[in-house]
């Protein structure tokens, strides 16, 4: 292959061992496709030209140096259209020009004769691929003449532009799809920026991390790398504990900020003033800003990538990039800052009604900036917007601005705001120095005192207390039907944090219509959050298909975009408990990717912090699911993370899941380190989530090796407790789990409760039970299926554990061989392509040629055949083979060598 790069007037020979420099990190995800795509379009009978389309940093320039790598058996030449050689004739094909004869520059025909003469010769039958960068600088000449190739067939062209529109008039028949294939180089998404930073960091990163360089940049590769670069040069982004993490979330500094700053200098005045407007505003609407700046103004912006909507309630628009945002601010003059601010407040009166919330959040901090004096109402007003949006260190921010006045309002609104950033310590010392009544104001002192329970709950830690602030709460709300509803809420949360769910169902039996409301009518949040509980609490009551109907209904008359993000967050965290403890594994599974899905399209603000509890939420099911290297990717970001900032204490819950998917991965010494911390880290205060982390710890326990009989005695007295307490799912699960570790005794509990409950769960524990009761084959592999089906391949690990280790039944060998076999599918099936991967890389080479042969269905013979070796070289292989990879027989070396080679 030979190549030609032609910019600067620069003659490059071909290096064919180059490779991408190193922290490019731009080939992840659906980039690989796409330039297997383009170089598809440049081999074919019929070569198509590739127009590549992306905003400037999108990775244009890293796209074609990937694809150049790829065209190893073409004439390749590189030309990148400049500002400088747009200026001159045929500026842009620099030296390749210089071949030609003076006269064959006189006219265009006898250039494009004379270059197509010379590159047939140069190519001597190669395909010739004409690469330009920066296409719509090209100068006319230059355009035109590789028009004319290209229409010959000369060569193909592979263009780059940010805009289709912005080709020259002589290329835009490479827009018509006849002629090319088009390739949009969209923004990295939030999966793609965390593989991208994994690569260039060298080490896993947590998804709060990711989430605020991944938003900060808008998942502009070139942003990325110049803020995550930026955050680790001032010590805002450091690994600890094996992971990367984000110490301090704020604003963008560094080579990002000069880069974007010469940016921003280099706009149009009409552009320059939209970006200010919103940069201050955060989020404004259509009729707003078309009042301010000209509408094509905004049409140009969003046609450059520079706007978005926000669709997380009423449409808005807000610009792409948070580091722009920024600049935008820090470079406005005060004065310039006051006379826009009055425009914008000018045209809002024009466009009539009140401005959205997100736009009086802007306004507010807007002229916190400018120095002015907001009213104590306003303030307290845009506190509670942030907090209910989940924008806790906006509402830390703003209250720092409240006159120190220590009334009650004042007191309510500092004290929400330490909560929220989970300071229980500081909000304790400052209730304690309080003495309220209320004769001080009624609604605030019912505000205060159920945000004291929380408080008490969390830091405290005093369930007396607790009753005591829901109680005075009560009194206080008696006669109010909207404050008894807020009451309402607290105490059916108090009762699902104590693990009190009959309380809950006579609550809801008692007075249904103010519990869940009419139907038809639009819920409250202080409803649907009750809902929610109600269904959370008739799981564990054992009628799982009522709770899974009631929940999937809440979200039925629920309007996205009318719920406060705190509500949601609540809700969304029931229903995850709902489906996980009623066995409806891959719906949970679904829906934590619709979450995924609704965070990266930007219809949920997940909260800074946040980010950690969806990750240990997902670590659980994965271990669970028995995934256990896709637990810890989850977990061990998240792990790093929580013990940096833990304002939930959700740490007890991680390192009981991150110990159970380490035990399952087979790394007992990893397991037991995480034990040991889990024992000591402090316990959650929610009663589910105490009793979730104590199944997983004690299954762990169980697959490392520990005491069987102290393990069954635990989980079995654990289940009695929660049978007498009505909680019978927990109790059948808790049963369960002693029967793995060898309690007899806890067979006949398991048997009574799963007679007399419905759902996945209890069918596969009567399954699971009556397999280790009899200890036959067919029972075992009928009870494995029963696993595999509900997706839970960790119980079938617990399952075939228990009866190798022979604590429940005596095996014989054909038994023990019948469970090796089950143990090995779920292992397999568990295995992710990556650790596949890594276990293919252990082989020498003609151990992997030789596993890839039987992979395909040869026989011994065949491979033999086809690796000039003997039969007999080939058995001794394959036993080494099996060895390493831990497999017994063909088709699990099949499954592995397949899942190997997946992407």
């Amino acid at each position: 292959m030979g190549e030609i790069r032609l910019g600067d007037g620069d003659l490059v020979p071909r290096v064919s061992e180059a490779r991408l420099p190193p922290g490019v990190g731009q080939f992840v995800g659906a980039r690989n496709s796409l330039v297997a795509t383009a170089k598809t379009a440049l081999q074919g009978l019929k070569p198509l030209s590739v127009v590549v389309v992306g905003e400037m940093g999108s990775g244009k320039t890293t796209f074609l140096r990937g694809l150049s790598m790829e065209l190893t058996d073409t004439f390749l030449i590189q030309v990148r259209g400049s500002a400088v050689t747009g200026r001159s004739e045929y500026g842009s094909l620099g030296l390749l020009m210089s071949d030609l004869p003076d006269e064959a520059l006189e006219h265009p025909t006898l250039a494009v004769d004379g270059l197509d003469q010379v590159l047939r010769q140069r190519a001597d039958g190669r395909r010739v691929v004409f690469m330009v960068d920066n296409a719509h600088l090209l100068d006319a000449h230059s355009a035109m003449v590789l028009d004319q190739l290209a229409r010959r067939g000369t060569l193909a062209v592979v263009a780059t532009v940010p805009d289709v529109g912005a080709l020259p008039d002589d290329l835009q028949h490479l827009a018509i799809g006849t002629w090319s294939v088009r390739i949009d180089l969209a923004p990295f998404t939030l999966a793609e920026t965390t593989e991208v930073l994994s690569g260039d960091l060298g080490g896993v990163v947590s998804r709060e991390a990711a989430y605020w360089l991944w938003e900060a940049s808008a998942g502009n590769p070139l942003y990325l790398r110049m803020v995550s670069m930026g955050h680790l040069s001032d010590g805002r982004l450091e690994q600890r504990n094996g992971a990367w993490l984000i110490t301090a979330p704020e604003s963008v500094t560094g080579s990002a900020s000069a880069y974007a700053l010469a940016r921003l200098r280099a706009m149009p005045e009409g552009h320059r003033r939209l970006l200010t407007v919103l940069a201050h505003l955060e989020a404004a609407s259509l009729p707003l800003l078309s009042e301010l700046v000209p509408g094509s103004v905004i049409d140009e912006a969003f046609d450059q990538r520079m706007l978005q909507v926000d669709r997380r309630s009423e449409p808005l628009v807000r610009l792409r990039h948070r580091l722009l945002g920024d600049v935008v601010r820090s470079e406005t003059p005060v004065l310039a800052g006051r006379c826009l601010r009055e425009e914008v407040l000018v045209a809002l009166a024009k466009t009539g009604g009140t401005a959205p919330a997100a736009t009086r959040l802007g306004l507010t901090e807007w002229s916190l900036a400018l120095g002015e004096n907001i009213p104590a109402e306003q303030l307290y007003q845009s506190i509670e917007t942030a907090l209910q949006r989940m924008e806790h260190d906006r509402a830390r921010r703003i209250a720092d601005h409240l006159p120190a006045a220590g009334d009650l309002r004042h007191t309510v609104a500092c004290v929400s705001v330490l909560v929220a950033v989970g300071d229980y310590q500081a909000a304790a010392t400052m209730l304690d120095a309080t003495a309220f009544t209320p004769e001080d104001g009624r609604e605030d002192f019912v505000n205060l005192k159920l945000i004291e329970q929380e408080v008490r709950r969390h830091g405290d830690r005093c369930e007396d207390r607790v009753a005591e602030a829901i109680a005075a709460a009560g009194a206080a709300a008696a006669g109010d039907r909207r404050l008894r509803s807020l009451v309402e809420s607290a105490e059916f949360d108090r009762a699902a944090h104590q693990g009190q769910y009959a309380q809950i169902i006579d609550a809801a039996h008692d007075d249904a219509g103010f519990v869940v409301g009419a139907d038809g009518d639009r819920l409250s949040d202080a409803q649907a959050v009750r809902i929610s509980w109600l269904a959370e609490a008739l799981c564990q009551v054992g009628e799982t298909d009522r709770a899974v109907e009631l929940i999937e209904g809440l979200f039925t008359r629920l309007d996205r975009r009318t719920v406060s993000a705190q509500s949601w967050g609540l809700i969304t965290t029931r229903m995850y408990f709902v489906y996980l403890f009623a066995g409806r594994v891959h719906r949970c599974r679904r829906f934590l990717q619709e979450l995924d899905r609704a965070v990266e399209d930007g219809e949920l603000s997940p909260g800074f912090h946040s980010l950690s509890s969806h990750d240990t939420r997902s670590g659980v099911l994965f271990a669970l699911m028995g995934r256990g290297d896709d637990a810890l990717t989850c977990l061990r970001p998240a792990v790093a993370q929580l013990r940096l900032h833990d304002p939930e204490s959700l740490i007890s819950l991680a390192l009981a899941a991150a110990a159970m998917a380490t035990a399952t991965c087979g790394d007992k010494e990893e397991a037991r380190r995480y034990l040991v911390e889990w024992k000591v880290s402090p316990a959650h205060p929610w009663f589910l989530v105490q009793r979730l982390g104590q199944l997983l710890a004690r299954w762990a326990e169980f697959l490392v090796g520990e005491d069987a009989t102290r393990i069954a005695e635990d989980l079995a007295a654990t289940s009695s407790e929660d049978e007498s307490a009505g909680r019978v799912q927990l109790a059948l699960v808790f049963g369960l789990g002693a029967v793995f570790a060898g309690s007899v005794q806890a067979r006949a509990a398991v048997d009574r409760l799963g007679a007399g409950l419905h759902g996945r769960l209890p069918r596969l524990a009567l399954r699971v039970n009556a397999a280790l009761a009899t200890s036959r084959p067919e029972d075992l592999l009928a009870a494995a299926e029963h696993a595999t089906t509900a997706g839970l391949d960790a119980v079938l690990m617990l399952l075939t554990e228990a009866m190798l280790r022979g604590k429940a039944c005596e095996l014989d060998a054909n038994q023990r061989r019948s469970a090796r076999r089950v143990l090995q599918g779920s292992t397999l099936r568990m295995t992710s392509p990556a650790t596949a991967l890594q276990k293919m890389e252990g082989l020498s080479g003609t151990e992997r040629r030789v596993a890839r042969g039987v992979a395909t269905g040869l026989t011994t013979r065949e491979v033999g055949q086809q690796l000039f070796l003997s039969a007999r070289t080939v058995e001794w292989h394959l036993a080494r083979i099996f060895d390493k990879l831990d497999v017994s027989g063909r088709e699990g070396l099949g499954t592995l060598v397949r899942l190997s080679s997946r992407p």
